[in-house]
């Protein structure tokens, strides 16, 4: 596939092992762990489906800090809200991974019932 031919294999299992961390902290509440309250998502995902667009834009602000806050490896983040398709919200995520060149993207998809898919955007 393209997408692998434009990175190393070494990225290639950096990039997979950040989107491993991605999953697990987006597809966690925050007040789930004792041990660090503010891990995951604030558990107000209905109200990013109250008045699309708007709420949306908004909700991304949110995801954007988790990943801020708990995915160091990467940085100049940009999440971007691209539709809603029935009870999903996508978000377009661009970055960049330390220690590599050029700019990685990922679909993040948002269900109502706060669940977070990852797919690797080609």
């Amino acid at each position: 596939m393209l997408f692998e031919k434009l990175i190393l294999n070494s990225d290639k299992s950096e990039l997979s092992s950040i989107i491993f961390n991605l999953e697990n902290v987006l597809n966690s509440t925050q007040g789930m762990y004792v041990s660090c309250l503010e891990y995951g998502l604030p558990n107000n995902v209905e109200q990013a489906f109250s008045h699309i667009p708007t709420s949306a834009i908004s909700y991304s602000k949110d995801i954007l800090q988790v990943i801020t806050k708990f995915e160091p490896r990467i940085y100049n983040s940009i999440l971007t809200f691209v539709s809603a398709q029935g009870l999903v919200l996508k978000y377009l995520l661009k970055f960049k991974i330390k220690k590599t060149e050029g700019f990685f993207s990922l679909y993040l998809n948002v269900s109502y019932d706060a669940k977070v898919v990852i797919e690797i955007k080609y």
